[in-house]
């Protein structure tokens, strides 16, 4: 019959030997603390970084580049970070540093990108895109950045055109969708803008800010009551969102219901911290 170890320091020594014969080291010892590396702390960051918890993302991340400073991914993701609290020249930096390191990663270029479109440094980021689409001319994400640099420069067809070769590459992209949208409606085309945010909306139907954009778009075209529900579908995604109790309110006196327009107005400002 078969000895079985009899203590749990027993069962320690069978697999501290177990542990050499297959790796040829010495076991961990238990009694010590295991040691984070460099993929540990990125992916904490990164999860940090997700809920919102920039300053702690940043100190992950900063862990990480002291064990590994050439890690492209933990310089992309401080970026990241830095731009979401609106450090945008620290965030460029950390493009520029990742960029030095990996050439090879199309989201470092689109990234860089996009912190020159917050700058407001639009010609050099539509200069920016060019260059990165002869090098990755089928990255949606670059396209869809050089549509929205285009829009910034209220050159809403081009733009238009860039959105539309980004749908080729991800006809699901949501985002896209409701830039294109937004584009047509800039040129006042609001029945072709509408019928963006709905095939957005038919993708993520639980995004409040397409109901919104498709009930400014129904407005313009003066159809208040369709407007209306679109504006309560968008309230009972995100009932505290201030914008649109404002746009109910102007719906509703729009509809002869000033009154009822009156308490939206009051509810927008109670929500809105006004």
């Amino acid at each position: 019959m078969e000895k079985r170890p009899a203590t749990f320091g027993e069962v320690r020594e069978a697999l501290g030997t177990a542990y050499h014969a297959i790796s040829g080291k010495a076991a961990p010892d238990p009694s010590q603390p295991l040691s984070i590396g460099k993929i540990e702390w990125l992916e904490k960051g990164t999860a940090l970084l997700v809920l919102g918890h920039n300053h702690e993302a940043i100190t992950c991340f900063d862990q990480g580049l002291r064990i590994d400073p050439r890690e492209s991914n933990l310089w992309k993701n401080k970026g990241g970070a830095l731009l979401a609290m609106g450090r945008y020249q620290e965030a460029l930096a950390c493009a520029e540093k990742g960029l030095e390191i990996n050439l090879q990663d199309s989201a470092l270029w689109t990234f860089r990108g996009a912190i020159l479109q917050r700058l407001g440094h639009y010609q050099e980021a539509l200069g920016w895109y060019e260059q990165c689409l002869t090098i990755f001319p089928l990255e949606s994400g670059l396209w869809t950045g050089k549509g929205m640099t285009l829009a910034a420069l209220r050159r809403y067809r081009e733009a238009i055109v860039c959105y539309d070769r980004s749908l080729k590459i991800v006809p699901h992209g949501t985002h896209i969708w409701h830039y294109k949208g937004n584009a047509l409606c800039e040129l006042g085309c609001y029945q072709e803008g509408i019928e963006c945010y709905d095939r957005a909306i038919e993708i993520a139907p639980r995004e409040s800010l397409l109901w919104k954009s498709k009930s400014v778009a129904l407005v313009a075209l003066k159809r208040h009551q369709e407007a209306l529900v679109c504006i309560e579908r968008g309230l009972d995604i995100a009932p505290q969102d201030s914008d649109l109790w404002t746009c109910k309110g102007f719906v509703l006196s729009a509809l002869g219901r000033a009154r009822e327009g009156q308490v939206c107005f009051r509810r927008a400002r109670q929500v809105g911290g006004r």
